[in-house]
């Protein structure tokens, strides 16, 4: 089995990671892929196609637009944002309070555009890690630019959790007047 390597992560997200020990390639359907708390081999899943849901949620989720993605997003679903700036919300509980704070944001800004994306399985089944730049332009006319590490769980095609690592000091620089 072929490991992702911390350089990779690093080169991909500008930012060194110890993930790597703990990450696979992406498994076809019907393949099996290792779970770390038993060394029992899961089968993935064989209608889901977890890469392209991942990859249409980035393309969805940053503007709070959730009925635009093909998947669903659960009505418990959760968004954490642990390295917000001292003062800003790190943790959003439910799919209209996520929804909302998302669409909220978007207002200030064109769409954040993703790229350099790179996402992984992990060894649990429902886990995936994205890493990746995005850019935006703010509304006091600042460039937003920030380096992403973001952890999306996905049950069943249902979107359940997001957690998104990323720089406080450029959401605040970008927020300067």
């Amino acid at each position: 089995m072929r490991r992702a390597t911390a350089s990779g992560l690093r080169h991909a997200c500008g930012c060194a990671i110890a993930l790597a020990s703990v990450l696979v390639p992406a498994a076809s359907a019907g393949e099996t892929i290792p779970t770390a708390a038993d060394g029992q081999q899961k089968e993935a899943p064989e209608t889901i196609d977890m890469i392209s849901l991942v990859r249409a949620w980035l393309d969805t989720f940053p503007e709070g637009d959730f009925d635009a993605f093909p998947g669903e997003v659960s009505p418990d679903f959760v968004l954490r944002l642990p390295f917000m700036p001292p003062g800003a919300p790190t943790e959003f509980v439910g799919r209209d309070v996520a929804q909302a704070a998302l669409a909220g944001s978007a207002k200030g800004r064109s769409k954040l555009v993703f790229h350099d994306v790179v996402i992984l399985r992990t060894e649990d089944p429902e886990l995936l890690l994205t890493t990746a730049r995005a850019e935006a332009k703010m509304a006091n006319g600042r460039t937003y630019r920030n380096a992403y590490v973001m952890l999306t769980r996905i049950r069943d095609g249902v979107v359940v959790e997001h957690i998104e690592y990323l720089n406080p000091l450029a959401v605040m620089e970008s927020m300067a007047d």
